[in-house]
């Protein structure tokens, strides 16, 4: 048990000092010693960290809880299975328990029917490629992240035209803050 903390909290280390070959050797530790969602969520952060994208898909394959089913989606949409990516963020509540933001899993699941450029996960669409059926869950995720910007790009790119401010205004922003320090504090 001591063990197991001292590798995630040296793993967690190393990821932050981008030391990716480190912390993917002791995440692999980490799950040997321990195998659990939590563990196998670091090892595939840690490959996806090193641009292993291959290896953490198959360490989360497949995925039980929301943060797994998200970082999993994120993978399968980086290797263009963009089937996988749907599958693993359908039927999933994510924005609870410490799992990612539910915006950002609209915003996923928004772009992963269309191609993007290379290892580009949030970024801009290919202009030859358009798709106004999945602007709703783009929406969607900006309403729920007023300061996520790429789904406001990508909305743009897609012949979105409303009037940026039903979207993307101070109030929202404000509000989203006072959420987040709120949940922040509840956590605490």
């Amino acid at each position: 048990m001591v063990v197991d903390v001292a590798l995630r909290l040296a793993v967690e280390e190393s990821l932050a000092a981008h030391a990716t070959s480190n912390a993917v050797f002791l995440a692999e530790r980490l799950v040997a010693c321990s195998p659990s969602p939590e563990t196998k969520y670091l090892l595939a952060t840690a490959y996806h960290a090193a641009g292993e994208t291959h290896r953490a898909f198959a360490v989360l394959s497949p995925a039980t809880t929301p943060k797994n089913r998200f970082l999993l989606a994120v993978c399968a949409f980086k290797l263009g299975k963009f089937k996988e990516a749907e599958n693993a963020l359908n039927g999933s509540q994510f924005g609870t328990d410490g799992s990612p933001n539910e915006a950002y899993a609209q915003l996923l699941l928004g772009l992963q029917i269309v191609t993007l450029k290379p290892s580009s996960t949030f970024r801009r669409f290919d202009p030859d490629v358009r798709s106004l059926s999945r602007s709703p869950v783009v929406v969607q995720a900006l309403m729920l992240q007023p300061t996520l910007w790429v789904a406001w790009d990508n909305l743009c790119q897609l012949g979105y035209d409303e009037d940026p401010t039903t979207l993307f205004h101070e109030e929202a922003i404000l509000l989203q803050f006072q959420q987040v320090k709120s949940s922040q504090l509840t956590r605490s």
